[in-house]
């Protein structure tokens, strides 16, 4: 299980870092895109929400009414210095936040409290992780407050001072920048480096060969025996060929981040022929049963 680290975070009031930020990472993030109740490109995951004017009566934003209400979207950017920008009318009690889990394995990595203010604009500048395969951003509202929200952007930016914190104990096939952030202790290039279970200084136990399932799909680990049947229960794995019994529980291969959780292309280690999408892919491992 990969964990969390604190963030080096910079908090600016009602300040504008202007030509130094690039284009919104979020689909729209003023909340003006509307698909019946529902925002068209942020997923309800939790309470309710409803349209609800802003700063203007015919500005609209969300309103986040019950306890917890959360709404998350996902995004494929790799920049390593982000500015979130916050237009709100939120009371202290509505306890509310932004998340963001690098790599949407269902770790937060960092949470921000949104403060409270009335219409005022909030930038948090962070220094993300050196190395991740996209991320999925949360807005969190835990109180029993008043929370709605005109704006929540999302940006890249170049001006972070220094590197952000190192993840540790990444699992089989997570996006890497070096061996000691994975459990393996072995960050091997694919072409993108991934933690594997074996590489050219870490070799395996009871001479199995270090091998990829296949190599016309860029982005798999090194496994050691890969799709040998080698795996005890509780092995990592990212197919049933990789385990004594047959089965790994949890494991996906898709298709490289996309922007939305939905359009993955689920990708077949045992193809013959992989689908176009399946050349560069992502790999969630599993464990064997």
């Amino acid at each position: 299980m990969k964990r969390a680290l604190p963030f080096f975070v910079l908090l600016f009031a009602i300040a504008s870092l202007g030509g130094d930020c690039e284009g919104d990472v979020v689909r729209d993030p003023t909340f003006r895109d509307w698909c019946g109740d529902s925002l068209c490109a942020w997923r309800l995951d939790a309470g309710h929400i409803r349209k609800a004017a802003t700063w203007h009566p015919e500005d609209f934003g969300v309103e986040f009414l019950d306890t917890p209400t959360r709404i998350s979207q996902p995004s494929d950017t790799s920049s390593h210095c982000l500015l979130f920008t916050t237009v709100a009318d939120v009371d202290a009690s509505a306890q509310a936040s932004i998340i963001a889990d690098f790599d949407d394995d269902g770790t937060n990595d960092v949470t921000l409290p949104i403060a409270a203010t009335t219409w005022h604009k909030v930038e948090v500048l962070i220094s993300a992780p050196k190395a991740y395969s996209g991320v999925r951003f949360t807005i969190e509202k835990a109180g029993s407050g008043h929370a709605v929200l005109a704006e929540m952007r999302i940006q890249t930016s170049d001006k972070c001072a220094g590197d952000g914190p190192k993840l540790h104990d990444l699992p089989l096939g997570a996006t890497c920048a070096a061996d000691d952030e994975c459990g393996s202790h072995s960050c091997e290039a694919a072409p993108t480096s991934v933690c594997s279970e074996c590489g050219p200084t870490l070799a395996c136990a009871g001479g199995a060969a270090c091998t990829r399932h296949r190599s016309d799909m860029l982005g798999l680990p090194l496994q050691c025996g890969a799709g040998r049947g080698l795996g005890a229960a509780g092995a990592p794995c990212l197919d049933g060929t990789d385990c004594a019994s047959g089965t790994c529980d949890g494991a996906r291969v898709r298709a490289k981040f996309r922007g939305d959780a939905q359009d993955f292309a689920a990708c077949d280690l045992g193809a013959a022929q992989l689908p176009p999408d399946c050349a560069e892919v992502v790999a969630d491992a599993g464990r064997c049963r």
